[in-house]
């Protein structure tokens, strides 16, 4: 059993047992009025009561070792618990939302990888790891540690740690990295301790000590990084500090024993859960006046807001005095404060957060059964419903289907893990799709870019306006298809077989066709400056008007193909085999203009020309 208390319990006499034997007056909280004494907060514009069917995940650390997720679009848990370490606390997330690093009070930062919900690693720290923030570059976390008081920073590189010892500071509790200057401001643990320090990032040497008469919890910077935020636990109060001057500018009342403070994405407005009250204090950013003063559960601990504003998940560490709490996250309308939801089946809820985009509303049993065009058209169905784009559901139906066939990823796990179109490609590009069978298929505007699809047999498909921007298809068959107008920027396609294939007017600037076969192809207009195109067979191929400067075309067969119009200029052709190739109003590498016999002095190390005008 661990010695230590953590801090959420110890709040101005609170202690976790005697939360038990609270009077029945603490849990009358629930049923409060929505707004006690003071007007609503005034309505923002444009705001909507409906939540989208794909929408973020809530991520809810819970006291007893494990992350939820809540869908934010039906306020619910869903998925399995991501289990983390002893009693974890703070959470931050990463600017792209595809990780989170978690304190556990018990020891160590879980590092969490939230496309696979899954701990990728522990980073080591022994000192009651509380707060956490994140640098305003990313490449930084620190960590405050409560006992021994002392600051820990990771490389998020690396995820490499360096404690520094803080022996004079009691114990390290919030903390917050500036985006204006080089340095850290944490508040102390320590009921005795009512400063906030001021470190600087580098050293983390104390460069202020800033007395609130407070004891101290959660700490916020505004987004403009001008106002250090603090939360007074023991003057139920909220001191904002100016990080220009380190000097308290404001003193604003709340409710009992503050705990939290958070911003509204507009940065107007800014939330404050009151642990001993059972409230949440909206305060107007511009004027510091409270402006409002919701009913949330017992002993709200946190706040979240939405991306738009409209809507407050507040964590409930009790939901009733039992020997076995169950905890809850209150949903709020921001407008009016009124409770429009309870998300139930948590612990004991400590820290928020609002991250990636999830989509539990599938029915990922729904294709189980169907076969043929009839799956990919259950599937298509299954991906708008997530709410992407046709465009977008047509491209992941499509590789889902192959991806699924080679056992290389779970539909479900596709289905239910996150809608968010990143997060999909991410599921779909982690492994390679060999051999790809679509001969005839309609692929047009197909979004395949940036995968890896070696070896496919694309034969007589109609591939017009394909992006295929930087993906790998060497040794694909695409005899006979129609890929007009396709984006195969920096794309690599050695090897492969485009006979009679149809490549008018495509991007392919900086891609790679070594060794590829465009016999008979028609290239007119194409678009293939610095690709690489040595080995290739071009023979009898139409690239009038193609734009091949700077190409490779070392070693290529271009017997026969129609060179008129098309831009030669810096192009090699060491080694080329031209024969019968036709020049008119050809620019040759030299960069001069050509047609006919001539244009053979043009030339250096090829073969024969004739002229066939």
């Amino acid at each position: 059993m661990r010695s230590f208390l953590p801090s959420r319990w110890s709040h101005s006499g609170l202690t976790r047992l005697g939360v038990m034997a609270l009077s029945g007056a603490l849990c009358l909280g629930v049923a409060a009025p929505a707004a006690v004494g003071v007007p609503a907060v005034p309505p923002a514009q444009d705001r909507t009561t409906s939540q989208p069917l794909c929408s973020p995940t809530l991520y809810v650390v819970d006291f007893n070792g494990s992350i939820r997720m809540a869908s934010t679009a039906s306020n619910v848990i869903v998925g399995s618990p991501i289990d983390i370490g002893d009693t974890p606390g703070s959470i931050v997330l990463t600017a792209n939302q595809d990780t989170a690093y978690v304190t556990n009070n018990g020891g160590g930062i879980s590092v969490v990888d939230l496309m696979a919900n899954q701990v990728t690693a522990t980073i080591a720290d022994s000192n009651v790891p509380t707060g956490i923030a994140m640098s305003s570059d990313g490449s930084t976390v620190y960590v405050a540690n409560t006992n021994p008081s002392s600051i820990t920073s990771i490389d998020t590189a690396t995820n490499v740690p360096t404690t520094t010892a803080l022996p004079s500071i009691g114990g390290g509790y919030g903390i917050a990295a500036s985006t204006n200057a080089p340095v850290v401001y944490m508040s102390a643990y320590s009921q005795s301790d009512q400063n906030v320090y001021v470190l600087d990032s580098a050293t983390f040497a104390i460069t202020e000590t800033i007395p609130t008469g407070s004891h101290n919890k959660g700490i916020a910077l505004s987004p403009s990084g001008q106002q250090l935020w603090v939360a007074g636990d023991s003057s139920s109060s909220i001191n904002v500090i100016s990080t220009t001057t380190n000097t308290i500018i404001a003193n604003i009342p709340v409710g009992a024993n503050p705990e939290r403070v958070r911003f509204a994405p507009d940065g107007e407005s800014a939330w404050v859960t009151n642990l001993g009250g059972n409230t949440v204090t909206v305060i107007d950013a511009g004027t510091l006046a409270p402006v409002a003063t919701y009913a949330a559960g017992p002993l709200p601990f946190d706040v979240a807001l939405s991306a738009d504003g409209t809507r407050a998940y507040v964590s409930n560490s009790l939901s009733s005095p039992s020997s076995s709490p169950t905890g809850t996250v209150t949903v709020l309308d921001t407008t009016t404060g009124a409770t429009v939801a309870t998300i139930t089946g948590l612990a004991t809820p400590d820290n928020l957060a609002i991250g990636p985009v999830s989509c539990q509303s599938v029915d990922t049993s729904a294709c189980k059964n169907a076969t043929g065009p009839n799956k990919q058209a259950c599937v298509l169905a299954q991906f708008k419903k997530m709410g992407m784009s046709t465009s977008t559901a047509k491209s992941y139906a499509f590789l889902s289907q192959f991806h699924s066939a080679q056992g290389t990823v779970n539909l479900k796990k596709i289905f239910t893990s996150c809608c968010k179109s990143k997060a999909v490609s991410t599921q779909l590009r982690k492994s390679v799709i060999a051999g790809v069978q679509a001969s005839g298929k309609n692929l047009s505007r197909l979004s395949i870019k940036g995968l890896s699809l070696p070896g496919g047999t694309f034969n007589g498909a109609r591939m017009a306006s394909i992006n295929a921007r930087g993906t790998t298809l060497d040794g694909g068959r695409f005899v006979n298809a129609n890929l007009s107008k396709a984006t195969l920027v920096g794309a690599s396609l050695k090897g492969a077989n485009f006979q009679g294939a149809n490549l008018g007017s495509v991007k392919a600037q900086n891609a790679n066709f070594s060794g590829a076969n465009f016999q008979s192809s028609q290239m007119k207009g194409s678009a293939m400056q610095g690709a690489d195109i040595s080995d290739a067979n071009l023979s009898t191929s139409d690239l009038s008007g193609a734009n091949l400067q700077g190409a490779d075309l070392s070693n290529s067969n271009l017997q026969g193909a129609q060179l008129q119009n098309a831009n030669l200029a810096g192009a090699d052709l060491s080694s080329a085999k031209v024969s019968g190739a036709t020049f008119d109003n050809t620019t040759m590498p030299d960069g001069s203009l050509c047609s006919g016999a001539a244009c053979a002095s043009k030339l250096s190390n090829v073969g024969p020309i004739t002229p066939t005008r």
